[in-house]
């Protein structure tokens, strides 16, 4: 009984396991075998831009620090003890031209004008007695001398009159010395300027010759840029007096969380190349820096020293193809996507590669497919499949 028992416990399991072996082969061996299917080929995966033609114009980018287009000292011309100044003549003030800034004390070049007025009066009345005593000898000599005779200038008062002469033109001149020296005693503005700097004040005694004050001009800012020497071409720079005009130029500056932009034109090259970088300079004047005339859009000042991206609105291109700048293979190649989207190489011109953009002249035509997708192993006529909204490359 023991024995039985135990082949059923033995045996069962490897019986139902036989069973299942069959069947599950029987199943197999029963399938029907599936048909081969041909997978078609959808090609690399790429992205594309359509060619679309546009009228360019050249744009020149670099950097450059605004600087004052006109910056002097006021030295003074005369001495003595400052008795008037300006509230404008202090440090940030604006000064219109001809404005006074500061006065000297006049009264000794007041005296100093009135002594030279009267030593003008007498070397006038010295010489009208000259030239009356010339005339009187002159009578006599003709009433009483010897006509064959050559006749001496002494007798005829020739030297006295030319000495009173001299003495009246240097009255005269000592008389014009004295007003200028008393018109210098009143400092005015040479032009419309900020101060950037002085060392005045009421009672202050000041010598000849001694700078007092830092002006610079507000009428006109000036920025020069340095340029690589293949930029120059794209840009026109005034010659023989400013003709032809020079480009217009564009200035941005970012200050706090917004960009402020100026008008600015090129007026001249500095007409040297830098030894070491290689770049030529071309000065860039912005008129009304200080919004003082009223005619400046921006509506932030562009102060001396600030730094500024420049943007120079150079020459025209003509009608050109932009495409990425990494969409140029080779450096004169471009890949393109036919009908069939299939891979075609194609070798164009470009005239112009800005920081982003190749400006192709020749080679591509209005609707040509560009790839812009970095393909391995990339060859003529390989399947292309164009991205779609979604997918990725």
């Amino acid at each position: 009984m023991k024995t039985k028992g135990r082949f059923i416990t033995t045996a069962l399991p490897v019986i139902v396991l036989m069973v299942g072996i069959a069947a599950m082969i029987l199943l197999i061996k029963s399938r029907p075998a599936p048909t081969k299917q041909a997978r078609p080929a959808t090609g690399a995966l790429v992205r594309i831009m359509a060619a679309v033609p546009e009228n360019r114009r050249a744009e020149v980018h670099s950097t450059g620090t605004v600087q004052a287009n006109r910056q002097i000292s006021i030295i003074t011309q005369v001495s003595g003890q400052v008795t008037s100044l300006s509230p404008q003549c202090v440090a940030g003030g604006f000064v219109r031209a001809g404005e006074l800034l500061f006065a000297i004390d006049s009264a000794d070049y007041r005296l100093a004008q009135d002594q030279a007025g009267a030593a003008v009066a007498k070397a006038e009345a010295d010489l009208a007695t000259a030239r009356g005593q010339a005339e009187v000898a002159r009578q006599e000599w003709e009433r009483f001398g010897d006509a064959r005779a050559a006749v001496n200038p002494l007798v005829l008062h020739e030297p006295q009159l030319q000495t009173a002469e001299a003495n009246l033109a240097a009255a005269r001149a000592g008389l014009a010395q004295a007003r200028l020296n008393l018109g210098r005693t009143e400092v005015r503005a040479p032009f419309s300027g900020l101060i950037l700097s002085e060392e005045l004040d009421l009672g202050l005694t000041v010598r000849a010759g001694t700078p007092v004050a830092r002006v610079i001009g507000t009428d006109e800012a000036e920025v020069v840029v340095p340029l690589p020497m293949e930029e120059l071409p794209w840009c026109s720079v005034p010659r023989n007096g400013g003709k032809p005009a020079g480009s217009s130029v564009t200035l941005t500056a970012v200050i706090g969380d917004r960009q402020y932009r100026w008008q600015g034109t090129i007026t001249r090259s500095l007409g040297e190349v830098d030894p070491k970088g290689r770049m030529a300079r071309l000065a860039i004047r912005v008129t009304d820096p200080y919004r003082l005339q009223g005619g400046g859009k921006s509506d932030f000042d562009l102060t001396m020293g600030m730094f500024v991206d420049v943007t120079i609105h150079g020459k025209s291109i003509g009608t050109v193809i932009p495409v990425p700048r990494q969409a140029i293979r080779q450096d004169s190649m471009v890949w393109l996507m036919d009908d069939a989207q299939k891979l075609r190489l194609r070798p164009v011109t470009v005239i112009r590669f800005t920081d982003d953009e190749a400006l192709v002249t020749e080679g591509l035509a209005a609707g040509d497919k560009v790839v812009l997708t970095a393909l391995n192993g990339a060859a003529d006529g390989m399947a292309l499949r164009p991205v779609h909204e979604g997918e990725k490359p």
